[in-house]
């Protein structure tokens, strides 16, 4: 949903019903943001990444990961974002992913990796230096990246 008015009114932008839901979004500017979402339905088994450049008319897929949980995006301008992901290659056996983009989401590289924990949310102090907060198997963290 989007709202251009402080809030009096919302309007759809986006609805997709039964294979996926949207965990988080964050907007670089009015035009670019970017969204990610997860599934468990037969034919969306995994998490995506999902962009707009358009303030939200359009949105493309520019990522899936099979057996990937998103839970956490953040943009930091309007072509750079970072994404938090855990691949869980078995019940104890996690890794985070975060991802990164400095081309509006038309890329996605992992940039780094840690074993062991699902990130759940994220905040940059600046572009090189960030906060998560992360679940993992018996402990809740904080992890900080610089």
């Amino acid at each position: 949903m989007k709202t251009s008015d402080a809030g009096s009114t919302w309007t759809q932008v986006y609805n997709d019903t039964g294979r996926f839901y949207f965990n988080q979004i964050s907007c670089g500017d009015e035009n670019n943001c970017v969204a990610v979402g997860e599934g468990e339905s037969s034919n969306y088994t995994g998490a995506g990444i999902y962009a707009t450049s358009d303030g939200g008319k359009t949105w493309t897929e520019q990522y899936y990961g099979a057996g990937e949980s998103m839970m956490a995006v953040e943009m930091l301008s309007p072509t750079e974002a970072w994404v938090a992901s855990a691949y869980a290659k078995s019940q104890f056996n996690v890794e985070g992913r975060y991802y990164h983009t400095t081309d509006a989401g038309k890329t996605w590289n992992i940039d780094s990796t840690v074993k062991g924990h699902q990130a759940v949310d994220m905040s940059f102090i600046s572009p090189t230096s960030a906060w998560a907060c992360a679940v993992a198997q018996t402990a809740s963290i904080l992890l900080r990246y610089n």
